[in-house]
């Protein structure tokens, strides 16, 4: 292994493993639409998404 490297562990997604992936989607979707939708439209479609995944 190369020094200073990170170690990597990957694992099938489970119920703790929910916030964690609704954040990372949301985050996602702020950054990378935002200015290109409005902003009312992202908020909304933002909590859509968040809600959907965590219940």
């Amino acid at each position: 292994m190369l020094e200073g490297a990170a170690i990597l562990a990957i694992h099938d997604a489970t119920v703790s493993d929910l916030p964690g992936i609704a954040k990372v989607k949301v985050d996602t979707w702020r950054t990378t639409y935002r200015g290109i939708l409005s902003d009312e439209t992202l908020d909304k479609r933002v909590k859509t998404e968040c809600n959907f995944i965590v219940g």
